[in-house]
């Protein structure tokens, strides 16, 4: 039952935590660089800034009869005064994430991304400074080689990178960006030779935790220690009163989480204390 409970939260805290993106890209000296699976070091480009803007991916949470392949789009931008040209890009990953501390590895950026690396797509065009290219990256989620596929073959909560090289003008080839991400995956899809895996029923029904939460935006002047809380103005009293945005959600508590419904005690309010 804990590893049930344990499987469960890892999974909520993925799903809520995308698209977080753990580090914007800019050039880092000595970084290593992977072409094609070749290995390669890259030259220091302190004054050079590039950002992946991610817009979409595709499945968000895998599963058996999803897709199976992985797709993510956005924008490349640059903020700095060179023109970078030659640039590629992958999603690769790392090994999926057993407890809350991997998880919590995964999402401050600290988890290893290495163990499959596909082979990089093509960014079209050169990006000039205070430009932006758009991107498209398709990889499969398994099967085939080691370069052809993330190469997923059970379930779990995943950390990706999404990886970006290039070369700026009067600089050496360097990893421009990256961005993490989390990927679930509940089943395994069909992969190139590969028949799809049915996910496999659990022994027992999985406990979970609704998380409601009540939360506004700060409201409270500063003031002395022991004096009383002033308020800036009325609004958190219109957004409580009959028809408002705090009372709606505590009215949709109310009524289809009552005390005594099977729902009530999987429900845990979060109180904004401001």
């Amino acid at each position: 039952m804990r590893a049930a409970v344990r499987a469960a939260t890892l999974l909520t805290t993925a799903l809520i935590a995308w698209p977080t993106v753990l580090a914007s890209g800019t050039v880092t000296p000595g970084g290593a660089v992977t072409l094609g699976g070749a290995a390669a070091v890259a030259a220091a480009q302190p004054d050079g800034t590039v950002r992946i803007e991610l817009d979409s991916m595709s499945p968000r949470l895998v599963t058996a009869d999803g897709p199976g392949v992985l797709t993510v789009t956005g924008r490349v931008s640059n903020s700095s005064d060179r023109m970078v040209t030659a640039m590629d890009m992958r999603v690769q990953r790392g090994e999926p994430a057993g407890t809350e501390d991997e998880l919590r590895a995964a999402l401050s950026g600290a988890a290893a991304t290495d163990t499959a690396r596909p082979r990089f797509t093509d960014v079209p065009g050169d990006l000039p400074p205070g430009g932006s290219v758009a991107f498209r990256v398709d990889v499969a989620l398994r099967g085939g080689g080691e370069l052809d596929s993330l190469g997923i073959d059970a379930p779990g909560v995943y950390p990706l990178l999404v990886n970006l090289n290039g070369t700026p003008d009067d600089g050496d080839r360097a990893r421009l960006a990256a961005t993490r991400l989390l990927l679930p995956v509940l089943g395994l899809p069909a992969g190139a030779g590969a028949a799809p895996r049915p996910p496999v029923p659990p022994a027992a029904r999985t406990p979970f935790t609704i998380v409601w939460p009540l939360v506004d935006r700060p409201r409270r002047l500063p003031n002395s220690p022991g004096e009383p809380p002033v308020l800036t103005d009325d609004d958190l009293a219109v957004s409580l009163a009959p028809g408002g945005r705090l009372r709606g959600l505590l009215d949709a508590v109310a009524e289809f989480a009552p005390p005594g419904s099977p729902l009530a005690p999987a429900l845990c309010l979060a109180v904004d204390p401001e």
